[in-house]
């Protein structure tokens, strides 16, 4: 029979592995490196040109622009033209007006009578401002295909996409931009494709899209005077830092983009700038991280902790589920590394189970069911190690024996709490071999650990007999791809199986 002490160790050098299995070593991020999960964007990157820091969309095209296309493709009688651009003067100043409704319906209506650049264009900056971003881009799609000269068409639809949606499919639409339109907006183009670029290669994790974001960035940096736009300055620093952080994950250039970041912080308040506050702290989240994996210093696992903790209070759990889950995710995952104060304490390990279940809690019914697999892992995993860490011994209650009764009650609960996420991992990964091994290892340690006897040792039988089905099934699948996991588990068999033999 396996000590207690010894359980505990098997089932937390288990979990460790498997997480260092998952991320190769490293912190997991965004729970294991599940990359449906990491998909779910902050909020803070999809928000729109805040406090007007970056060039926000190019506005409606007048009549003029109309006109010349008329002109040009011959569109129409008097009457018809006449009706047209009354119709469009109509959506102009309802625009302007903002009654965003009526100014989609009438560039519609002019589109319809003929079919230009101009309508087209009009009609997406009134779908986006009416909340309808699927119109907008279907309506700017349509003016590139009208007039691929167009690049009022470009810029919008490429500021759009980069943020969150398509930051490659974005950087493209604005070099095409770029090329097509004159200042201001060529500038503004240039701005938002720098930045574009920056997000790009944080998608992609490519050095040669870092390399092209960092200096598209500092020469708008050196163009861009620090006295006379502080904010846009600020901004560019927080992307320049992101650029930075990814191309040199060393110390002299976290040191950098840790500067960099502070600086952006003096400018963006939480109360004036929420999503720029909230960016400077995630990217300063990832330095912390960073620095940790690489030094093992424990101040820099706390700065971590502390700096996504400072992002959530500015994005409500019941508005922001899937985001606020990730989060916890990502905390739980941080605070599962932090060491314990002394044997006893079971704090970090209680803390990163709190994480995980308040991020179970927020994950919506569409999650994909690997995600919530590996969740449920979490979860299960840590509830296990921390029913089977050993206890202080308690203080005499007299002799009843009231208190070791508790403790073994409250360790039988936890463990089937444990078992149950467990098993429901187990469900959701029957596509997933290599996951699915681990999660029965865990299973077959957690089924191991209860101690409860029953009458003439029934239910510690019925247990071994699980634990026993788990570490069967975990050991078949861990022959297929790690041979001396599959050794280890084939000793806890045997352990097991002499066990029961004399029961």
């Amino acid at each position: 029979m396996i000590p207690r002490a010894m359980r505990y160790r098997v089932l937390l050098i288990a979990f460790l592995l498997f997480l260092a299995q998952e991320s190769f070593g490293q912190i997991p991020t965004a729970g294991g490196g599940v990359e449906e999960f990491r998909r779910i964007h902050p909020p803070y990157l999809a928000a729109a040109q805040e406090g007007n820091v970056s060039p926000g969309f190019l506005s409606p095209l007048p009549l003029s622009r109309l006109k010349r296309e008329f002109d040009r493709k011959g569109g129409g009688d008097p009457r018809t033209r006449a009706a047209a651009f009354d119709r469009f003067e109509e959506g102009y100043l309802a625009f302007f007006g903002r009654s965003f409704d009526r100014a989609l319906s009438a560039f519609r209506e002019v589109g319809e009578i003929l079919p230009t650049y101009t309508a087209a264009f009009n009609e997406g900056c009134a779908a986006l401002a009416a909340g309808d971003r699927q119109g907008a881009k279907d309506a700017w799609k349509r003016a590139i295909s009208l007039d691929p000269r167009g690049g009022e068409a470009r810029y919008n639809l490429g500021l759009l996409l980069y943020p969150v949606e398509d930051p490659l499919e974005g950087t493209t639409l604005l070099k095409g931009a770029i090329e097509r339109l004159e200042e201001p907006a060529r500038g503004d183009a240039a701005f938002h494709l720098a930045v574009a670029r920056s997000v790009a290669a944080r998608q992609t994790g490519s050095p040669e899209r870092a390399r092209s974001a960092l200096d598209a960035l500092r020469a708008l940096l050196a163009a861009t005077p620090q006295e006379k736009a502080p904010l846009r300055h600020a901004l560019l620093r927080l992307h320049e830092a992101a650029a930075l952080s990814l191309l040199f994950p060393k110390a002299s250039a976290l040191e950098r983009a840790e500067e960099d970041l502070r600086i952006a912080l003096g400018h963006f308040s939480a109360e004036a700038y929420p999503s720029y506050f909230a960016r400077c702290h995630h990217q300063l989240g990832e330095i912390e991280t960073l620095r940790f994996q690489q030094t093992g210093r424990v101040e820099h696992l706390e700065a971590a902790i502390e700096h996504f903790r400072r992002i959530e209070p500015l994005y409500p759990a019941e508005r922001f589920p899937p985001f606020r889950a990730a989060l916890a995710w990502r905390i739980g995952d941080l605070l599962l590394h932090r060491p314990p104060v002394d044997g006893e304490d079971t704090s970090p390990l209680t803390d990163a189970l709190g994480a995980y279940e308040k991020a179970l809690s927020l994950l919506p019914e569409d999650t994909p069911p690997r995600v919530r697999a590996h969740l449920l892992f979490a979860r299960g995993s840590v509830e296990s190690v921390l029913a089977t860490k050993p206890q202080p011994a308690p203080v005499s209650s007299g002799g009843c024996g009231g208190d070791d009764d508790t403790r073994a009650r409250r360790r039988t609960e936890r463990l089937a709490s444990a078992i149950d996420a467990l098993e429901a991992a187990a469900r959701l990964l029957e596509n997933d071999p290599v996951q699915l091994a681990w999660t029965c290892r865990t299973l077959g340690a957690s089924y191991a650990a209860i101690l409860d006897r029953g009458f003439f040792d029934r239910t510690r039988k019925r247990n071994l007999d699980a634990a026993l089905t788990w570490y069967r099934k975990a050991h078949d699948l861990f022959e297929g791809f790690d041979a001396e996991v599959a050794r280890r588990i084939a000793e806890e068999i045997a352990r097991i199986e002499a066990e029961r033999r004399s029961l």
